[in-house]
């Protein structure tokens, strides 16, 4: 069939979005991950963005879309858990190639930044035993389950291994979701004053402040993120573009990957049997 182009623009956003699903919901674990944002990770962000000084952030933010407070804040929870449910799955303990940690993934640099406690070696010291001691962990209950022989080292196996996170989460404040949360929250409100919208904040926080300003910058104005992706073609401006789509596919899909993530678990909180078939319509398959 010809390609449709003479679709509309809410038929193109759509289109956009649809393709999306399998990329954000097709993953084993994304079943897994949705579960622990929306019951783990919501009400710390519910928590934080009552925090006071984001305050005067969020009323600008509200003005500026025509909300009341409280909109503005569910609206600003809802983008936050999207983005942090795309970052890690709502893990406190993940790890990132680049080694950025935790459930808001930051980097040790940009963590001691925001007022975070990073002891790098001592985090790592523990780090280790960590693994050392869930691979235990892991073998006696694989033993205990296949065997049906009762092991009461378990338990004892199991408390050890929650003490050694909490001095983990001591040392390196990026593994306690409570802190890592409120202080990705600050962070991300601090830089709504340097970009129009708040589309370009997560793009900024996934791919780099320097690239958004750059793509800006090349652009001539400062249009919402939406304008800019579909206006945006060689005719039109041929050095914004390259370096929009000379950046990785997911940079240049992130923030539409971020109402998808959203959309995903408003259906997990309004219907969780629809979003179960959802899950397994994409036939999830496993991360690389």
């Amino acid at each position: 069939e010809p390609l449709p182009l003479n679709l509309s623009l809410e038929q193109r956003r759509e289109a956009l979005l649809k393709s999306l699903w399998k990329r954000v919901l097709g993953r084993l674990e994304a079943k897994e991950d949705v579960e622990r944002v929306a019951t783990l990770v919501r009400p710390l962000l519910e928590s934080a963005v009552n925090l006071p000084d984001v305050q005067p952030v969020l009323q600008k933010m509200a003005q500026a879309q025509g909300l009341s407070l409280e909109e503005q804040k569910k609206q600003w929870a809802d983008w936050q858990e999207a983005d942090i449910f795309l970052e890690s799955g709502g893990r406190d303990d993940a790890v990132s190639s680049a080694q950025a940690v935790g459930v808001a993934q930051w980097l040790a640099g940009t963590a001691h930044g925001v007022g975070l406690k990073v002891n790098l070696a001592e985090s790592r010291r523990l780090s280790e035993k960590i693994r050392e001691q869930n691979y235990r962990y892991r073998w006696d209950e694989y033993n205990t389950q296949h065997t049906n022989t009762p092991n009461p080292s378990r338990q004892q196996a199991l408390a050890e291994l929650e003490s050694l996170r909490a001095k983990r989460r001591e040392a390196d404040e990026r593994y306690d979701l409570a802190k890592a949360i409120n202080a990705q929250t600050r962070y991300l409100l601090r830089l709504y004053g340097r970009y129009p919208s708040p589309e370009w904040v997560f793009q900024a926080y996934h791919g780099g402040e320097a690239g958004v300003a750059r793509t800006l910058k090349l652009y001539g104005s400062s249009p919402d993120f939406e304008s800019l992706y579909f206006d945006l073609t060689p005719k039109t401006n041929l050095s914004a573009f390259l370096y929009l789509y000379g950046r990785s596919d997911d940079h240049r899909y992130y923030w539409w990957k971020i109402r998808v993530a959203h959309e995903i678990l408003e259906l997990f909180r309004k219907d969780k049997q629809a979003f179960q078939a959802e899950w397994e319509a994409l036939l999830p398959g496993r991360s690389k």
